[in-house]
């Protein structure tokens, strides 16, 4: 009742052109829409209570592959069953299945019911995979190795989508192996991107090139610029404008159903589309109010859109460049079309970067120096593969030889992934950079403020600049101070490799059994040296003896006001503040009390970091 009551003060308010309380209503339906969107059904199979139940799932999407054996595979669970009953059920959830070599998207499989919920994450300030997949509306996993496949009785299409596109990435691995170049093919074509190493996703980051490895807009621009380009004869037809409009269309679509759907593929796709139906209808197009269309399209399938970081950088890049572009294009003049080219390209990459910087910080933290000289060298080249990639891939399902684009193709990418690897040894990445949410706002006020300072050329909106920019370093000043304030002993959840951490200011010193991987580093460690201001680290051994500020030997950290022993001996494993302990059978002696231990144990009197989370404590010097 409610949100026909809203809905209908929305269309008064337009009708009598209120424009404040249209904007407001629009925001109330978009948040109860929102919320009835993420309620659990009834049916969801976390309501069933059965006891020695088995469930029945169809495989939607197949997942990557882990260091232990386990492959991840998101799935749709169609029934709770046992013996005496079986319940239809709705929801997804994430399949870890071990030896599961053979298993693709639109299987149907049955397994013991046992699932558990997603874990959040166990690491202060770290990536919440939890939170993740809560947005997709995922909440249960499961790690088994007896599965029973079954003929799949139901056609899903988003399974098929899966289906079809890891049959075209199997017959890809089958001429060409797994090397670097075919991980970024698969990648670039078909969103595919579990083969590719953590140091390739590394290169790729620091140099500011991270969107060529996911399918975005410029995909699917140049993919659709490709298709509409070959089906040029179509116009020497009756009505041949309208065929091949529609024709490219169709097989956009086709293409961005292969991609699973992602947020940037689908605005990219519905704003091509509304911008050509537009033309086919004679009607005036506005580019603005085409990607606001796309949205509000998107965010009515899915409002959960509005969490997801490619929508979110995808939209302000595209919009940054709507608003800013029109005003500089022409503010430097060059009759060359190739030093036209560059100039407009150069320009675009700049406005693209400074309309989602804000994000980008708050994201991943960091700054990617060479993001001009990245994209000025690659984009032509990326034209030049995303072509090519197509025409070997339609020619591999076609079995027509082609050699020659074949060692051609192969040749630009390994050409384009040299570049990245050049740039990526410059090191010239900002890193740990922290924003905060509220700096995002701010800075986008700041963006919005000289936007509107363009437009009206007004000083008011430069004086609001200058006093938004004062906040946005006032926040930044207020964080890095309180945050040196605090010292603290912390151990990180980290199951392998027993990691521990003094904080003192800006001081940070890491304590380890083994060497900190590259791994190690970016998921345990850089969230909280970010967070937490951190410009100098230390590395030592875990039996290493520091003195100063505090009294470090071979098994036991004495602070002012606190002692802390790791894998102490047995006669003074009671004298102690707290106790460390990497080796559970040196537990059978111990009172239990102010024990901690990075692994898992029976006893829940013992803080175990891969429950509780990474532990702190406070300390003085």
């Amino acid at each position: 009742m409610l949100f026909f009551l809203l809905i209908s003060i929305t269309l008064i308010s337009f009708l009598l052109k209120q424009y404040l309380i249209l904007f407001i209503n629009f925001i109330f339906i978009g948040w109860i829409y929102f919320q009835q969107y993420n309620q659990i059904p009834k049916n969801h199979f976390q309501n069933t209570s059965l006891k020695n139940s088995y469930c029945k799932a169809l495989i939607i999407e197949k997942g990557s592959l882990s260091e232990s054996g386990f492959s991840s595979f998101q799935a749709e669970i169609q029934s709770v069953f046992n013996d005496s009953i079986a319940i239809n059920t709705s929801g997804k959830a994430i399949l870890y299945i071990k030896d599961s070599v053979g298993l693709l998207p639109n299987t149907t499989l049955i397994f013991k019911n046992d699932f558990d919920s997603i874990p959040t994450s166990k690491n202060p300030y770290a990536f919440d995979y939890a939170n993740f997949l809560k947005k997709k509306k995922i909440y249960h996993h499961i790690f088994t190795q007896n599965i029973k496949q079954i003929p799949s009785s139901n056609l899903n299409f988003f399974a098929y989508c899966h289906y079809t596109r890891y049959k075209i990435i199997q017959k890809i691995e089958k001429k060409y192996g797994h090397h670097n170049e075919v991980s970024i093919m698969k990648a670039m074509l078909l969103g595919e991107k579990d083969h590719l190493s953590f140091n390739l996703k590394q290169h790729y980051s620091k140099t500011g090139t991270m969107h060529l490895l996911a399918i975005s807009g410029l995909h699917t621009g140049i993919i659709y610029g490709c298709l509409y380009l070959l089906l040029y004869f179509l116009t020497f037809l009756p009505k041949g404008t309208i065929l091949r409009i529609t024709i490219s269309l169709l097989l956009l679509w086709l293409y961005a159903s292969l991609t699973g759907f992602s947020a940037s593929v689908c605005r990219a796709s519905l704003m091509i589309t509304i911008y050509q139906l537009s033309t086919l209808l004679n009607r005036d197009t506005n580019s603005i109010h085409t990607i606001c269309l796309s949205a509000c399209i998107l965010l009515i399938i899915n409002p959960n859109f509005l969490f997801d970081v490619g929508f979110q950088l995808s939209y302000s890049a595209v919009l940054s460049i709507l608003l800013f572009f029109p005003y500089f294009q022409n503010s430097i003049t060059f009759q060359h079309p190739i030093l036209r080219f560059y100039y407009h390209a150069t320009l675009i990459s700049i406005i693209a970067t400074i309309g989602t910087l804000p994000l980008s910080l708050y994201y991943f933290n960091s700054f990617p120096t060479l993001f001009l000289v990245s994209n000025l060298v690659i984009t032509p080249l990326f034209s030049i593969i995303i072509g090519l990639g197509l025409i070997v891939i339609l020619f591999l399902l076609l079995d027509i030889p082609f050699s020659f684009i074949e060692i051609l193709f192969f040749k630009v990418l390994s050409l384009m992934n040299s570049f990245i690897s050049w740039g990526y040894d410059l090191n010239l990445q900002i890193e740990t950079i922290y924003f905060s949410k509220t700096q995002v706002a701010l800075s986008y006020l700041v963006i919005f403020s000289f936007y509107f300072f363009l437009k009206r050329k007004k000083y008011l909106y430069l004086y609001g600049i200058c006093i938004l920019l004062l906040g946005i370093q006032s926040i930044y000043i207020y964080q890095k101070i309180t945050r040196y304030t605090i010292s603290e002993f912390i151990i990180f959840d980290s199951y392998k490799n027993p990691i521990i951490g003094i904080k003192k200011g800006n001081k940070l010193t890491i304590f380890s059994e083994h060497d900190i991987s590259t791994k190690e580093y970016y998921y345990i460690l850089h969230p909280y040296i970010t967070y937490q201001f951190i410009s100098h680290i230390q590395y030592h051994h875990l039996n290493d003896t520091i003195q100063i500020p505090y009294l470090k030997t071979k098994n036991i950290f004495q602070f002012k006001n606190q002692i802390i022993w790791i894998n102490p001996p047995k006669q003074i494993a009671n004298k102690k503040d707290y106790i460390f302990i990497t080796d559970l059978n040196l537990l059978k002696n111990i009172d239990k009390k102010n024990v901690i231990t990075h692994r898992y144990h029976i006893s829940d009197s013992i803080y175990q970091t891969p429950k509780k989370g990474a532990f702190r404590l406070q300390i003085s010097f």
